[in-house]
């Protein structure tokens, strides 16, 4: 016996009274097909409601009461027929028999009244189907207009809410093949959900049930196959794995099963695998790498929101978020708030508040507001606000200068004050003088993006105030490299070589520490090789006359190694001839950076290079390089080597070989997403846990939305 507790409420207009509506045969057909599927107790199982060519007073009345008056486990179904319109603000409306378009508050149906209804339900399951488009662009057989997103326009709608739309922002909702003809037929799109629910083909992994992915995809593919002009999209917000219908298909009997939802904190986490079709045409295909990106983070959010640790999940569900911002902003705001909130709710007091600054850092790009607002309410060391006070100020410069500079100059007077402390052993205080250092140096650079010489002069005098700078900076180089704890000068003349070459030379010249130059000239011939590889040599050679000047062999040595990381990716070998000259340890991190910039260039000779580099990581650093390069054109060949790249670090028994061998898998799904998916769905199988699943789910996402938005252009 399935759940009593099923309802559909199916509503199809085709007749309007406002003629400048076209009349829609589709939308009789619909529900006719579609009641009759869903109240099947051997398929659906619910109690169907039809309303047909009504009016906006009584859809209004039977929405809201499919959703009042709910208990959890109610299972809930909306599907609307008809066509859809939007006001002079972009709001959008479904249009009701008595729908005047001058007149839409009124007698419209507004998704943002469909929202609501959504919102305040307590079911857990609520479905929401769309056939329809926007009105301003008809044509025979086609209804709408192509501006409005469906799927954001319910976004938000809350826990346990499924929408799937007929097509996306730029097709129709195309009706069924009788432009000519007088007897109904069947829309594109519900004409697929009622026959993927009818012969149980929508049950894709065949479990016995269809799921709202497993509908969404079969739908999605049978108009592939059908060569409709239009493409589906879903958006779910649930942890659970919807279900809709049972299917002939699969392990269970179709009487034989009560229809309930798999609840995740009972279920292990499941991530649906994807067939992945290349294409050799992406021009021709801008939907599709869209609607690729979108699955794809939709599995990297299902997957996130099932982990186990609520750190975990919080911090899984914040990567997500922001990759997927500039396709659905709405959801990746929801995504955010979501995260938020796990961490408030699960986390105890000062992890709770080492959460939240760490959240705050992630995303002061995305919400400012949000951040300040996060800050102001925890506790944490003098560090972490500075830094954030200075992120927050850098991305609200061009919006409001006086509230930035208030920002950078709190951020500056906490940075100073941490080290103005008593009672600290003398290690702490050393300890808390390096913590200032860095800090201020943090909020130098962060000023210098908006206000370059303000930001150099704060530079150069924590530079001027740490007591054996040059000692420290020479110990402490490959640090440097990686960014932790680097020169803020450093830093800022690489940003300002870009844009303003001379300015940059004329901040590197001041710098007073031989090693510190010498890095800068480094850093900005390297920037400068992208657009004048003339004085990006010249640049080179003054780096390493200067460099020879250096009299301990271990410093000179260090420095050495930063010029030919710079200069490998322009002049490897240039870059390997300079190599020899390097006598000391460092020889073997120089050697490593010449040989992966040959990578890029010349792959082959760069493998066969790799055997003389004693240190396993940066044999695989070079093996992931050549990858990278062949992947274009031998993606089987860059498969390989990724793999060797892999084996070559060793069993991941220690958490930097862990790492590194993250890292790799996450470069091999840059490269090969768009050119062999399948190899990257394997990555997400291998993956050591479920947050670094998260993290290659997400690089996959993200590489398909870059090739839309390529193909876009």
């Amino acid at each position: 016996m399935m759940l009593n507790s099923r309802e559909a409420l199916i509503i199809s207009t085709g007749n309007y009274q406002d003629k400048r509506l076209q009349a829609l045969r589709s939308p009789a057909r619909d529900a006719e097909d579609l009641a009759r599927v869903l109240a099947d107790p051997e398929i659906g199982g619910y109690a169907v409601t039809k309303l047909i060519d009504a009016n906006s007073h009584t859809l209004k009345r039977k929405i809201t009461d499919l959703f009042r008056d709910r208990q959890r486990d109610d299972s809930l179904l909306l599907h609307l027929s008809c066509h859809g319109i939007k006001d002079d603000r972009g709001e959008l409306f479904f249009a009701a028999s008595d729908t005047n378009k001058d007149y839409l508050n009124v007698d419209g149906i507004s998704a943002e009244f469909v929202r609501g209804e959504m919102r305040k339900c307590r079911a857990r399951t609520v479905v929401l189907l769309l056939d329809c488009c926007y009105s301003g662009a008809f044509i025979d057989g086609t209804r709408g207009d192509t501006e409005v997103h469906v799927v954001d326009a319910f976004s938000g709608s809350g826990h346990g809410r499924a929408v799937i739309t007929a097509t996306n922002r730029v097709e129709y909702a195309w009706e069924g093949d009788h432009s000519s003809s007088l007897g109904p037929a069947a829309s594109k799109f519900t004409g697929a959900v009622f026959t993927g629910l009818l012969t149980g083909d929508a049950d894709t992994d065949k479990d016995g049930y269809i799921s709202v992915t497993n509908l969404y995809d079969y739908v999605l593919e049978k108009l592939r196959e059908e060569g409709a002009k239009q493409t589906p999209q879903r958006s779910e917000n649930s942890q659970s794995h919807m279900l809709i219908a049972r299917s002939k298909h699969g392990r269970d009997s179709p009487g034989g099963t009560t229809l309930r939802q798999e609840d995740s904190s009972s279920q292990p986490a499941r991530p649906e695998r994807r067939r992945v079709v290349h294409s050799q045409q992406p021009s021709s295909i801008v939907g599709l790498h869209e609607q690729r990106a979108l699955d794809t983070y939709q599995r990297a959010e299902d997957l996130a929101r099932s982990l186990a640790e609520p750190e975990a999940r919080a911090f899984s569900m914040v990567e997500v978020a922001q990759e997927l911002a500039p396709l659905s902003p709405r959801r990746s705001a929801s995504l955010l708030d979501a995260a938020e909130r796990e961490i408030v709710s699960a986390l105890p007091g000062r992890a709770r508040d080492h959460a939240l600054v760490r959240f705050s850092s992630l995303v002061h790009r995305e919400d400012p507001g949000r951040v300040m607002r996060l800050t102001n309410s925890v506790q944490a060391d003098g560090i972490y606000i500075a830094t954030i006070f200075s992120d927050v100020a850098s991305v609200t410069f061009a919006e409001d200068r006086k509230y930035a500079y208030s920002l950078f100059e709190q951020a500056e007077r906490i940075a100073r004050e941490i080290r103005n402390v008593s009672g600290f052993t003398a290690t702490e205080q050393m300890r808390a003088k390096v913590e200032s250092q860095v800090a201020l140096g943090y909020i130098a650079e962060k000023i210098a993006t908006v206000d370059f010489e303000r930001g150099v002069r704060l530079a150069i005098d924590t530079a001027n105030n740490e007591e054996n700078f040059g000692e420290r900076l020479q110990k402490a180089f490959y640090a440097f490299q990686e960014g932790d704890e680097s020169h803020p000068l450093i830093d800022i003349v690489k940003q300002r070589a870009a844009t303003d070459l001379y300015s940059a030379l004329q901040v590197a010249n001041g710098i007073k520490v031989r090693a510190t130059k010498v890095i800068a000239y480094a850093e900005i011939a390297g920037v400068v090789a992208d657009f004048d590889t003339t004085r990006s040599s010249d640049l080179f050679l003054k780096a390493q006359e200067m460099a020879r000047l250096i009299v301990n062999p271990s410093a000179r040595g260090e420095v050495l190694g930063c010029i030919v990381k710079n200069m490998a990716g322009t002049d490897p070998e240039g870059a390997l001839r300079l190599v020899d000259k390097i006598k000391s340890i460092d020889r073997v991190f120089a050697l490593t950076h010449a040989v992966e910039g040959l990578a890029a260039i010349a792959p082959e000779r760069a493998i066969q290079m790799s055997s003389s580099i004693t240190r396993s990581d940066g044999r695989a650093t070079v093996l992931a390089k050549a990858a990278e390069a062949y992947a274009p054109q031998n993606p089987d060949y860059a498969a390989r080597l990724f793999w060797q790249a892999e084996q070559a670090l060793g069993e991941p028994t220690k958490q930097d070989v862990t790492h590194q061998l993250s890292y790799l898998q996450l470069r091999a799904a840059s490269a090969l997403t768009l050119c062999d998916p399948a190899y990257v769905e394997t990555l997400v199988d291998r993956a050591e846990n479920g947050t670094q699943k998260v993290e290659i789910l997400v690089r996959m996402a993200t590489e398909w939305r870059k090739a839309a938005e390529e193909d876009s252009r």
